[in-house]
């Protein structure tokens, strides 16, 4: 009997790098088969320290959970990508690619042949509607060579909301009532405000702020900070903040980004 195909999920966050193996069960859905995680030490508003760190934790990671050569689903955080929705007027479905593609010229803030993007035409609007998301090439460039540097080939890379809304939507089904979900990081965080069909995020870092004294107010440094090391803190006003600046009413179901470029 063949070995049942192994799905396998990387998490890389600023202060911590996790992969989790799962497999599928006979009922169709996903079991947990290992988890690992590795710490990063430096501090996360620090770029040129914390991608080599990230590089060696998915190497040894890799090692120890033995899954060399396989491929991988990551998400790529919500700051670093552009999001936009667009309203298309009405066309024939053979001229849809097209639209987009004039569409994501005029909104993306960067030309296209130095991004890589995608997009995912909205099920239940009112309107015909897509979401366009790009990055700059050169910065999926470096996280995935840091992936592949790991033994690691990539399946498929999503947009760390958009995999947080698909994830509660698998697991509790769509909500009766609003929800609100906060996922809070070391150095991006972002809320979630699910309404019906509809789903609005906003993406948020935390600002640095050098605190001798951290207060009971400051969430990151109550995360998992030893209490040895001065990390910069971020206020909680963030979370009021971002409500007071929010633009609801996006309609989505379940987007799916596959990043064209990735081998």
């Amino acid at each position: 009997m063949a070995d049942t195909p192994n799905s396998i999920a990387l998490n890389i966050g600023s202060q911590r790098i996790s992969i989790a193996v799962f497999e599928s069960s006979k009922g169709g859905g996903l079991v947990l088969k290992s988890y690992d995680s590795e710490s990063i030490v430096a501090d996360p508003a620090l770029e040129a320290s914390r991608i080599p760190q990230s590089r060696v934790a998915i190497a040894d990671l890799v090692q120890r959970l033995k899954i060399g050569k396989s491929k991988v689903r990551y998400a790529i955080s919500g700051q670093a990508v552009f999001t936009r929705f667009v309203k298309l007027p009405p066309i024939q479905a053979d001229n849809v690619e097209q639209l987009v593609t004039f569409e994501a010229q005029q909104h993306v803030p960067f030309p296209l042949d130095e991004v890589v993007w995608d997009y995912e035409l909205i099920d239940g609007a009112a309107e015909k509607e897509a979401v366009i998301v790009a990055i700059k090439s050169d910065a999926l460039d470096e996280i995935n060579g840091m992936v592949n540097e790991g033994d690691l080939a990539t399946a498929e890379v999503d947009v760390a909301p958009m995999a947080l809304y698909n994830a509660f939507l698998a697991s509790y089904g769509q909500p009766e009532e609003p929800v609100l979900l906060v996922d809070i990081g070391a150095k991006t965080s972002n809320l979630l405000y699910i309404e019906g069909s509809r789903f609005s995020p906003a993406a948020w870092r935390l600002a640095a702020r050098p605190s001798r004294r951290p207060s009971p107010r400051n969430i990151t440094s109550r995360s998992s900070m030893p209490s040895t090391r001065k990390f910069p803190t971020a206020s909680s006003d963030w979370v009021p903040a971002m409500l007071s600046s929010w633009t609801m009413g996006w309609p989505l179901s379940r987007p799916s980004f596959a990043m064209p470029l990735v081998a």
